[in-house]
């Protein structure tokens, strides 16, 4: 086979291409005629060793269809945007969220604890108050009944303002580890 009639031959099973890339491999297998030739090949060999002219031309309407079917890589700009463009709509989402939801249900938790720790003071103050003032008034000449039944009566109202600020305590130690769970976990929301 001739130079000529393997190109072509080439040209004819290359025809479903676009006329700009059946031109640059034509001139790709022109050029290895050429090469042959300058190697004092002759076109028979040359054709030989480069194969048949439909092999060729199904080699390149495979790997077009290789590249048609690959999806583009992304570049990392692209990459970037996209997850800066996703964790600002989850940061709205959760804004939304716990503004709606979270943060009333958060203030009724710091109330609550809130609300113990005053009563814990208030009952254990109040307590403190009563043994002083019974104390004060035996010693003024009230009767000694009286007076002891006021000392116990504040013992027993500061004890259980010790039991309240102890119980807020506990109380308001799981309310702050969990306030601080659930903040690192929106955090790591955003961050994915």
């Amino acid at each position: 086979m001739t130079k000529e009639q393997y190109l072509q031959e080439l040209r004819k099973f290359l025809q479903r291409l676009p006329e700009s890339e059946q031109e640059e491999i034509l001139a790709d297998y022109d050029e290895h005629f050429r090469m042959g030739q300058a190697e004092g090949r002759s076109d028979a060999e040359t054709a030989a060793a480069l194969g048949s002219p439909m092999e060729i031309a199904r080699n390149y309407y495979t790997q077009r269809a290789a590249a048609v079917s690959t999806p583009p890589v992304e570049s990392e700009a692209a990459a970037d945007d996209v997850n800066v463009l996703r964790s600002l709509i989850v940061l709205l989402a959760l804004a939304a969220f716990n503004l709606i939801l979270v943060l009333p249900l958060w203030l009724a938790g710091a109330g609550l604890v809130l609300g113990l720790l005053g009563a814990g003071i208030g009952l254990t103050f109040g307590g403190g108050a009563a043994i002083t003032t019974s104390l004060a008034a035996l010693i003024q000449g009230m009767a000694a009944a009286s007076a002891l039944s006021g000392v116990a009566s504040g013992v027993g109202l500061a004890a259980l303002g010790l039991i309240v600020l102890l119980l807020t305590f506990i109380v308001g130690r799981w309310f702050i580890q969990f306030t601080v769970r659930y903040l690192r976990w929106n955090a790591d929301a955003i961050r994915r």
